[in-house]
């Protein structure tokens, strides 16, 4: 039996998102036989502290995304994008993310399967060093 797949409406989402801050807007130039062609708007999921503290970050959505990136941002509108972040870059988030995902219900066995934050990692390596 041939199933449908339920309508889902991208740009609903995106005005969703956009309006509860999750994206924000930039633009980016295009080229076209080694020439620029003009300029676009493109959408970054925001990921700013989430990985590092003082880091403005972002991860690119690509339309075959908004789907679950909104289902999973109305599912848990504190830490549903966070979540996002972290499955798409194959990333658990920085630990005091981490406590604060937590205390909020928000951290799951998905979150915790994901490999260990590289900047934790690294400074948690820095200071076995220096103990040395």
């Amino acid at each position: 039996m041939n199933e449908e797949k339920e309508y889902f409406d991208d740009e609903l989402a995106l005005s969703v998102l956009l309006k509860d801050g999750i994206l924000f807007c930039n633009s980016r130039e295009y080229y076209y036989n080694g020439k620029k062609d003009g300029e676009t708007i493109v959408l970054f999921v925001i990921c700013n502290d989430v990985f590092a503290w003082g880091c403005a970050d972002a991860e690119d959505l690509l339309t075959s995304e908004i789907e679950n990136l909104y289902n999973l941002h109305m599912k848990d509108k504190k830490c549903g994008a966070i979540k996002w972040c972290c499955i798409k870059r194959n990333e658990k988030p920085q630990y005091p993310m981490v406590k604060w995902m937590e205390e909020n219900g928000s951290w799951d066995e998905v979150l915790e399967n994901l490999p260990e934050n590289y900047y934790d990692k690294m400074c948690r390596e820095e200071m076995i060093l220096k103990k040395c």
